[in-house]
């Protein structure tokens, strides 16, 4: 077709917000339109020894009806990030942002999707199920400081799951 989007993460300074973007053009890319999906409280974490990097960095697919574009975020009044997902008929008006599994513990980070045939699937890295009880504004660990000793008596480290979730876009959400 003749439709080009592109996403990318726009990191705040004393200029701008934290956002999610996306351009949009519908003439084969001689011009493009700049658009802002959502203002954002990203989750970034730099890599050190005790930790490892990630950014808030969107992705998005098309099921051929629609683009969706997943990120994750800070979660209102929490240190943990969420995915979610806004979704677009023409890409340049984009609808609120939701949260595609917003359970109560862990972390969620790194998203990947991907359509077919008017199925969207996203994946994403998710500590719900970590077994140490400390969840922390960073996800880390450091061997004998953050182990922890379980009721059986075992060592215990951090742990992480991929996780994933599909829908079809109805014509307002996913």
């Amino acid at each position: 077709g003749n439709t080009f989007v592109a996403t990318w993460r726009r990191f705040g300074d004393s200029n701008s917000t934290d956002a999610v973007m996306s351009s949009v053009s519908t003439n084969r890319g001689v011009k493009w339109s700049l658009n802002t999906i959502s203002n954002i409280v990203q989750f970034d974490q730099g890599s050190s020894n005790v930790t490892f990097r990630t950014n808030t960095l969107p992705w998005m697919t098309s099921d051929g009806t629609a683009f969706h574009t997943f990120w994750a975020e800070r979660a209102a009044g929490s240190n943990l990030p969420r995915i979610k997902v806004s979704s677009s008929k023409n890409g340049a008006t984009w609808n609120a942002p939701a949260f595609v599994d917003n359970v109560p513990l862990g972390f969620q980070v790194v998203p990947s999707a991907t359509a077919s045939e008017g199925v969207v699937q996203v994946a994403w890295y998710d500590t719900r199920d970590d077994l140490t009880q400390f969840q922390g504004p960073l996800i880390n660990g450091l061997p004998f400081l953050n182990d922890f000793i379980d009721a059986a008596g075992k060592i215990r480290r951090h742990t992480i799951d991929v996780r994933a979730a599909q829908g079809t876009w109805n014509g307002s959400k996913l």
